[in-house]
């Protein structure tokens, strides 16, 4: 993955303290990835509008494939452990 981007999304993790964005799939493991899958845990709807707003400004740059679980239902599908991924901190 670029370092441009993992950049941006850390600083995104950083600036909404209240979400937790991971990275898993092809871009941590195949140098000739199609896209970065994202997946973004969040507690309430109004922090996420905020960031979708942020995350479009730069998505045109970036083949992203984001998913968006509320805390509670990654613990119910535990969707980190089944694919794999890493935190960006």
């Amino acid at each position: 993955m670029e370092i441009e981007l993992k950049n941006k999304l850390i600083h995104l993790s950083q600036k909404y303290f209240s979400l937790k964005f991971y990275l898993f799939g092809s871009s941590i493991t195949d140098p000739h990835y199609r896209d970065v899958d994202i997946l973004i845990l969040y507690r309430n709807r109004n922090d996420l509008l905020v960031l979708k707003t942020e995350i479009n400004f730069f998505s045109n740059s970036y083949p992203l494939d984001i998913t968006y679980l509320t805390y509670e239902e990654e613990k119910e599908f535990d969707f980190i452990n089944q694919v794999s991924a890493f935190e960006l901190k």
